[in-house]
């Protein structure tokens, strides 16, 4: 049984290993990446402390590097441990490079620990996409600003206090429609429109794309969208509650 790092192979038989994985989820609670983990624990064995030193540079100049982590059975197959790399989201990376910890029970002792084997620990981690929808986030707002009230001035006078004037008995009502969403691998849709077309004022409105907001190693994620539209009319508009998206 062997594990290998890209091209770099470890001895037969050298390591041991847990694998456990974990659920990331969005900030509305949806399912958006998996993060995988690999401890591996081993006792790299030359017949000199020379030879050791050699060794142990290799691996971590491998660690260093990087790639395919894959562990292959006595027949030189796959088992279920084969990840690759072009499969994660951004790279395996080892966390913290290669640690040497005190040893494995019956080689404790700094006269056992370098004489002819050292005892050295490494964790792999690496996410893969999990998502249950593309949108991943999602915010609106409908902001009033006039209710279409009656509209005055307030004059300041030569002498005494000011004078507040009635300019208006009625003026427009004046909405605003405002949201950001986000997809996991591309940009949502837009939503529709809160009012009718009727009311919109196109000058005023404007929809933005945004760049990718996690630039991982193998794949783009988390694209941002913002909108405002902007609403005016004479009358008859009410403030409503923004719509829910259907993931």
């Amino acid at each position: 049984m062997r594990l290998y790092l890209g091209g770099y192979p470890f001895d037969d038989n050298e390591i041991q290993f847990s694998y456990n994985k974990k659920l990331i989820l969005s900030k509305t609670n949806r399912r958006e990446r998996m993060r995988h983990q690999m401890k591996v624990r081993g006792v790299k064995q030359r017949s000199t402390a020379a030879d050791l030193t050699i060794a142990l540079q290799e691996l971590e100049f491998a660690v260093g590097q990087g790639g395919d982590l894959i562990f292959k059975d006595n027949d030189g197959n796959n088992t279920v441990h084969a990840y690759t790399e072009s499969n994660t989201l951004n790279g395996i990376r080892a966390v913290g490079g290669v640690n040497y910890p005190p040893g494995l029970p019956g080689v404790w002792g700094a006269r056992t620990e370098y004489v002819n084997a050292r005892t050295y620990e490494i964790v792999f981690e690496w996410d893969t996409a999990d998502v249950e929808s593309n949108l991943i986030y999602w915010s609106q707002q409908i902001v009033e600003l006039s209710s279409g009230g009656f509209d005055f001035v307030v004059q300041e006078a030569l002498t005494g206090f000011p004078q507040q004037q009635q300019t208006a008995q009625y003026t427009k009502q004046v909405f605003q429609q405002v949201g950001r969403a986000v997809g996991f691998s591309s940009y949502p849709n837009f939503p529709g429109l809160a009012y009718p077309s009727v009311y919109l004022r196109t000058k005023q409105s404007r929809r933005t794309l945004g760049d990718p907001i996690n630039w991982n190693v193998n794949q783009f994620t988390h694209y941002p969208i913002s909108w405002v539209y902007h609403y005016e009319a004479p009358f008859g508009l009410a403030l409503g509650s923004p719509a829910t998206p259907i993931f």
